[in-house]
């Protein structure tokens, strides 16, 4: 069976270090996204949660099926009649059968239906570890993050969707296991 077309809204905001302010920016472009017709939209990774340091980031991960943020993307999912891809917000390591170091989460992108259901999620595998020429000097995702080890996908509008987050891109190996 063909795809069928569907429109999707790449929601873009600048996020920051306060959660509160962040979904609440995120409520505005999600309800213009589905005002203009969009069928599903995907927030950016780090969407709800930006510039903060690891403890103060970790202090904020959620568990699977509760949360403030979690429960934002199953309302809004509802609220708007939008399928949602959650970017990544950081999820306790302890879900899916995997046991990780205590203080870390995954990076974990979260699809909602347009009936607030969860219906799947993907726990990023490729983490960002690299030195680099600016003013931070070099990026350890690993530092905080437990990388998934399963690909993600989901049946959506208009068929099969995969899943990926940003430093994905560079890993054809997974594209190629997605198809």
């Amino acid at each position: 069976m063909p795809a069928t077309a569907v429109t999707v809204a790449a929601v873009q905001m600048v996020s920051e270090p306060n959660l509160a302010n962040n979904l609440n920016k995120a409520a505005e472009l999600l309800a213009e996204a589905s005002a203009l017709g969009a069928e599903c939209a995907v927030l950016p990774e780090n969407f709800a949660l930006f510039g903060q340091a690891g403890s103060a980031a970790q202090g904020l991960r959620e568990s699977q099926g509760q949360g403030e943020i979690l429960a934002f993307l199953a309302e809004q999912a509802k609220r708007l009649n939008l399928w949602l891809i959650g970017g990544t917000i950081p999820l306790a390591c302890n879900q899916q059968g995997l046991w990780a170091q205590e203080h870390k989460s995954f990076a974990s992108c979260c699809v909602f239906s347009p009936q607030g259901e969860q219906v799947s999620r993907y726990d990023k595998m490729h983490l960002f570890d690299a030195g680099v020429q600016d003013a931070v000097g070099s990026y350890r995702e690993s530092a905080q993050f437990e990388p998934g080890n399963a690909a993600g996908w989901f049946e959506g509008p208009g068929g099969k969707w995969g899943l990926a987050v940003c430093y994905d891109l560079r890993f054809p190996e997974y594209f190629r296991l997605l198809s």
